[in-house]
């Protein structure tokens, strides 16, 4: 009896431990089946993977194009967008460095993010939105975003929205045809 009374005890300690530490082994359940730690770990691994070579082959690939077309950023430029940034940030009631501590990011490399934006600004050229456009979408948005109000009064807000739509279709076009020029070996 006695024997059988400290088997079950063990028994119970280690189904305790087991339920009290079970973070440590199972992260979730689906439909009654258990996602291991290990599991989670190994996808977050491999997509971690990806996306860190992507951003590393699509930031060589900026650079490189930037280098062939002699595109350059002045320093001046980069620290007018910081400051913009930072007078951003104070209108928020936060600073500049708060909002890169919350973020867990550096000053440099905020600084390197905004260096390859204005390259990829550069590198597809000035957008112009003609008033057609802009009359255009306000008319196909009138009653959903401007109800009440006249073109005159938010045409430079949808031309700066128009401009910043452009700019994000012409910078994907642009990574799209680096990347299917480029000649990249990956060993990883």
């Amino acid at each position: 009896k006695k024997k059988i009374l400290i088997y079950l005890a063990i028994a119970l300690g280690l189904a305790g431990l087991l339920f009290y530490f079970k973070n440590q082994f199972i992260v979730a359940w689906v439909n009654g089946r258990p996602i291991s730690r290990i599991a989670y770990t190994q996808e977050l691994q491999k997509l971690a993977k990806t996306q860190a070579m992507d951003s590393l082959l699509t930031k060589r690939l900026i650079i490189t194009e930037a280098a062939k077309n002699k595109v350059t950023v002045a320093k001046e430029e980069i620290d007018e967008a910081m400051n913009n940034i930072d007078e951003r940030a104070k209108a928020q009631g936060a600073s500049l460095e708060e909002l890169l501590q919350a973020q867990g990011v550096s000053r440099e490399s905020l600084r390197e993010e905004i260096r390859l934006q204005k390259l990829l600004e550069k590198l597809v050229g000035n957008i112009t939105i003609d008033d057609e456009k802009v009359s255009g979408y306000f008319k196909d948005n009138q009653t959903a975003l401007y109800e009440g109000k006249t073109l005159n009064e938010v045409k430079d807000e949808i031309k700066e929205q128009l401009t910043q739509q452009e700019l994000i279709n012409k910078i994907q076009e642009l990574i799209a045809r680096l990347q299917s020029e480029a000649k990249i070996v990956n060993w990883l």
